[in-house]
């Protein structure tokens, strides 16, 4: 192995990429392997103190940080940044978060070591829970430039105006934007959005507002957006915005209650674009198995009486399906005809196309054990399946069984 290229070694590391336990390991095998390491386990930052040591001497200095110099300059590798992050470095010099004078030059020196010696490409503020700790004041546009290469923003409304205001002018190459809309700071947040020249994934969330104010910014990239998460109400006005996203392939809909009239134009003129689709209504899945042919994710919750004929009608339909996700209530697992016995698994391996793999069923609430036999996973390769809630000992039994013979290739039960 300690033979191998730079360049083979790093594809090969890079598979390992999420396993912090392995990366570790790695960083004492020799020079080569620390060298490739260090590049993905400090993607985020993983010693605030280390991290700390890495700022410039005369920050140190203005600081009063004792100096030390680490085996490499970590810094230059942290690609993600939040405002945790933040909140941790600053606690750590300052010892009390009470004297924010000295909190305000922790992030100003932050701030200046982002813009001459890193390139951050993901930036998250959006869980605040220590705002109240940290007062941003004045931020001059430039003291951001570290930011203006971040692809990845997450915010939200409780950072102050000031801040927003100096971030839509530095940060405008964001490829996947997740903001929560609340409160006085609409605008700096609608401002961001427009500010955007290649933005593809959205993810918006707000309540009381309205939509259509956000949405008309949509046509802007109408060309480049290829996914959006809407997290609130969807007025109908909005939906001729939402047409002009010509390339839209991912849409999630969550807690909508719109007019099923002006979803279905929607879809008549974007369905056929869309990969993946979640919507909570379960009586429009009739209009998406008509209009959405390509559709290979698809999620709802669950209402009908016969949720197996909703399934089978589905697979008939969409023979380049994927994945399901469905949730199921009390008044489901109560009916004759639920998701119960082995009749699920029976459909699935009947009826599924041959490249779907994924099976996500959630309840509401369980009300009965399920019985399945062996046989009802027979010849469903390749096959993930994740549930929310213990099925009893027979069920976990066959799972387990399957699972090791790899039939089943993965199986997870979330607890909820």
């Amino acid at each position: 192995m300690h033979r191998l290229t730079f360049d083979c070694l790093f594809d090969i590391i890079k598979l390992l990429s999420n396993d912090a336990t392995s990366l570790h390991s790695y960083l004492l095998v020799n020079r080569i392997w620390f060298s490739v390491s260090v590049q993905f386990l400090w993607t985020r930052i993983q010693n605030y103190g280390t991290f700390l040591a890495c700022l410039p001497e005369e920050s140190k200095e203005r600081l009063l940080i004792p100096t030390y110099h680490p085996i490499c300059n970590y810094a230059t590798y942290v690609k993600c940044f939040s405002l945790n992050d933040l909140y941790e470095c600053a606690n750590l010099i300052v010892g009390g978060l009470s004297r924010n004078d000295k909190v305000i030059n922790v992030m100003n020196e932050i701030f200046i070591m982002f813009k001459n010696q890193m390139t951050l490409k993901e930036l998250d503020f959006y869980n605040t829970r220590h705002m109240s700790f940290i007062r941003f004041s004045y931020f001059p546009s430039e003291l951001l430039d570290g930011f203006k290469n971040v692809s990845t923003l997450r915010c939200n409304s409780n950072l102050p105006h000031q801040f927003y205001h100096s971030l839509s002018k530095v940060c405008k190459n964001v490829q996947t934007l997740k903001v929560e809309i609340k409160g006085d700071l609409e605008n700096e947040l609608i401002k961001i959005i427009s500010a955007q020249k290649n933005l593809k994934f959205l993810d918006i969330k707000y309540q009381f507002y309205d939509s259509s104010r956000v949405f008309c910014l949509l046509v802007n990239h109408s060309t480049t957006l290829i996914g959006l998460n809407v997290r609130g109400t969807v007025r109908n006005e909005s939906f001729q915005y939402l047409e002009k996203l010509v390339n839209l392939e991912t849409l999630r809909f969550f807690n909508y209650d719109g007019d099923e009239d002006y979803l279905k134009k929607f879809l008549e003129i974007n369905g056929k674009n869309l990969k993946e689709f979640h919507i909570d209504k379960f009586s429009l899945s009739n209009i998406i198995a008509r209009l959405c042919p390509n559709l290979q994710i698809f999620s709802t919750i669950i209402q009908s009486n016969n949720p197996k004929i909703f399934l089978k009608e589905f697979f008939l339909r969409f023979r380049q399906l994927k994945s399901i996700k469905i949730c199921c209530g009390c008044q489901v697992l109560m009916d004759g005809d639920s998701l119960e016995e082995r009749g699920l698994f029976d459909l699935v391996r009947k009826w599924s196309p041959d490249h779907f793999h994924e099976l996500v069923v959630s309840y509401l609430c369980f009300l009965r054990p399920y019985s399945f036999s062996e046989t009802t996973y027979k010849n469903w390769s390749n096959c993930e399946i994740i549930n929310n809630c213990e099925r009893g000992e027979n069920i976990m039994r066959v799972i387990e069984t399957y699972t090791r013979s790899e039939v089943i290739k993965r199986f997870e039960n979330v607890q909820v």
